[in-house]
């Protein structure tokens, strides 16, 4: 089988990435915003500025902290699959970080809402390419319970594991309750995780402290985490594309270097969900090519690394589904994916991650159908090259009815669901666009799938611990 692979970078090219990298580590530092957390990177050999709070790290401590890193790891939705991060395939995750969502009825945005993070959940469970499910902000909850809030509709209306960004080490704490629950126990849940945290450094060049707590309360628990940054190419990032990756890698390396200070071997994986800052407008634009570029070229030094890799990809700047979606769609998810990105998220995202659709979704799903076929490549074999039935059915003749054909065709074709083949004589009796099949596939689905469902204890469990924490909040 020959697969397409794409490399950005020449090897000198990632020497210098990497020289670079530890230059910023141990040359200008990182500030991070806990006492402790900087003692113990003391304790391990960074040199600590401590009246600034800056912790300046050598390389070979780095090092080893990137050793101490699996390759891959594994997380196990509730329907018995088990999805491996690592290695050359690409896991697929909905979007997250939407503050509003396009309704299904009407086509006008609405603040997002709990009940959306259910339905979307519910759609996303039925799509055969994504393999994680992510929410938008929920705006209709009490605001510091909101990542609690999103966890229990998830776990609830998804087999899929759920990929949790806790805002705060509190509402860690909750969700990782949550996810014992569902497991069965810590045991269970630490042997097959079931859900995956998240946690964040700030660029340029910061450790803050609900992070760090966010960092202590996954992996202190032996639980797999990604940690990834949202550099700002232009703003809080060089806008050079080559510092950009060195900046993201430094501040993903020292998260990954205190992660493994609390438990060294924890799983995690990293990389960038890198905006470009539109220099006319100082909006922050997730559909540029420049994306792509720092998210193939960081998913390139991870390979170098020996680390699981994860970019923000599929997101446009458009507001609808138009043919910029599909132009942005194209060239942020294939390269990063070409390039060997383990994790991406930004499915269903519109309105530069501020908007969430449903018919994004469905359409993202199809989008990453055609990606998967040909990122599979071609196939080389006595079968697939056919030279006795090209000899068989000779000049003229035709191949519909012969077995070959029957039996290749699941293999090496990729069967749309929602894309236009119908010639235009048989289209114009409808006249439907694109966002008016993915609505109504979008329906079709909500009105008949059925995920797998959670025990009706362990649903009432979940109620009874977000019930608790609500009324925490309240006193």
């Amino acid at each position: 089988m020959t697969s397409l692979f794409y490399e950005p970078l020449s090897r000198d090219d990632v020497e210098r990435i990497h020289l670079t990298t530890m230059e910023i580590l141990q040359r200008v530092g990182i500030l991070v915003e806990n006492k402790d957390v900087l003692e113990m990177m003391e304790k391990a050999g960074a040199r600590i500025e401590k009246t600034r709070n800056i912790a300046k790290i050598p390389e070979y401590v780095i090092r080893d902290a990137i050793r101490k890193v699996p390759s891959s790891f594994t997380l196990h939705s509730r329907d018995g699959k088990v999805i491996r991060i690592g290695g050359r395939q690409t896991v697929i995750s909905s979007g997250a970080g939407a503050s509003w969502v396009m309704d299904l009825t009407t086509g006008d945005p609405h603040p997002a809402t709990k009940q959306d993070v259910v339905e979307l959940s519910r759609l996303n469970d039925a799509l055969e390419n994504t393999q994680l499910c992510m929410s938008p902000i929920i705006q209709d909850v009490e605001s510091s319970l909101v990542d609690v809030h999103s966890a229990e509709a998830m776990f609830c209306n998804t087999a899929k594991p759920p990929w949790v960004c806790p805002g705060d080490g509190n509402q860690a704490r909750y969700i990782i309750e949550m996810a014992t629950i569902v497991a069965g126990g810590m045991e269970p849940l630490q042997e097959n995780p079931i859900f995956l945290g998240l946690a964040s450094p700030n660029s340029p060049l910061r450790l803050g402290h609900n992070d760090l707590d966010i960092t202590r309360e996954f992996t202190t628990r032996k639980l797999p985490m990604a940690l990834i940054n949202c550099p700002n190419n232009g703003a809080t990032a060089p806008i050079s594309i080559a510092g950009t990756i060195a900046q993201t890698l430094a501040e993903c390396l020292a998260l990954t270097f205190v992660a493994q200070l609390y438990n060294p071997g924890n799983p995690v994986v990293i990389g960038p969900s890198p905006p470009v800052m539109d220099m006319k407008t100082a909006n922050s634009c997730f559909g540029a090519p420049e994306c792509a570029l720092v998210t193939a070229g960081s998913a390139q030094m991870m390979r170098y690394y020996g680390i699981p890799s994860y970019s923000s990809i599929t997101s446009s700047e458009s507001n609808v589904i138009d043919a910029q979606t599909g132009w942005e769609i194209a060239w942020t998810a294939q390269l990063p994916m070409m390039a060997g990105i383990n994790l991406v998220n930004g499915i269903g995202l519109i309105d530069a991650c501020r908007g969430m659709s449903h018919e994004k979704l469905v359409i993202d799903n199809e989008v990453f159908g055609g990606l998967r076929r040909i990122l599979r490549g071609i196939e080389i074999s006595e079968v697939t090259l056919a030279t006795d039935l090209i000899e068989k059915v000779g000049p003229g003749g035709h191949y519909l009815a012969q077995k070959h054909t029957r039996e290749l065709m699941k293999s090496e074709r990729w069967l749309p669901k929602i894309s236009n083949r119908q010639p235009y004589q048989t289209w114009k009796e409808t006249k439907k666009d694109m966002w008016q099949v993915a609505r109504e596939e979008a329906l079709q689905i909500l009105r008949t799938h059925k995920p797998t469902p959670l025990e009706r204890d362990k649903e009432e469990a979940i109620r009874r611990l977000v019930n608790e924490a609500e009324k925490k909040v309240r006193h």
